[in-house]
């Protein structure tokens, strides 16, 4: 357990150190930890949104006969109402959760792609993705609102399901990318000096 957190304070204090190399077995507890966590941390606020829009909505009595149709009708404006104003955060919260990410990973990541003998920008591999991904589902949930308000029939509905399996596709393009990345980090070490500094010290 000792080795752990050592492996842990010697990741957060190289987390603006992109220069020399870092060892495969010092890499993955760091990355793993940090992933976990951030992946905790945002469920734990999905969670919370997800009952913040039941409560503020009253879901639970959405489908009761004994509500008559101007009732529902006025729900229907309210949740459009709410809907505009999560989706119009899902951008600043898709941006900052992608920071959180990149910022504590990316130094460690170069390093560990430098000790590979590979250079650091290969750890760019999925960030297009990442933000195009972003972009093109913050913009299709910002039209959902009017979307939810339109005609079976109108072009709007066919714009944003367009948009949404753009999306997908991008999605699953990030994803492959991320894979390549995941093969990189898991490369040996190179035995001897290079470029980039010489074998790596185990922590």
């Amino acid at each position: 357990m000792k080795t752990y957190f050592r492996k842990l304070g010697a990741g957060l204090a190289g987390i603006l150190n992109f220069n020399g190399r870092m060892a495969l077995h010092d890499f993955w507890p760091y990355a793993i930890t940090v992933v976990l966590v951030l992946y905790g941390l945002g469920s734990a606020f999905g969670i919370w949104l997800q009952l913040e829009f039941s409560n503020r909505l009253g879901m639970g009595g959405w489908f009761d006969e004994a509500y008559g149709s101007e009732l529902a009708e006025q729900r229907a404006e309210q949740a459009l109402a709410l809907m505009k104003d999560i989706f119009r955060f899902f951008m600043p919260y898709a941006g900052i959760s992608l920071a959180l990410h990149i910022i504590p990973l990316s130094a460690a990541i170069v390093r560990r792609l430098h000790d590979t003998g590979r250079t650091g920008w290969w750890a760019l591999i999925p960030l297009p993705f990442s933000a195009y991904g972003i972009y093109l589902m913050g913009n299709a949930f910002s039209r959902f609102p009017e979307f939810m308000a339109t005609r079976p029939a109108d072009p709007v509905i066919f714009a944003v399901v367009l948009e949404i399996f753009v999306a997908i596709g991008v999605s699953l393009l990030w994803i492959a990318a991320v894979i390549v990345l995941i093969i990189l980090l898991c490369g040996r070490s190179s035995p001897k000096g290079d470029r980039f500094g010489p074998p790596p010290v185990p922590i």
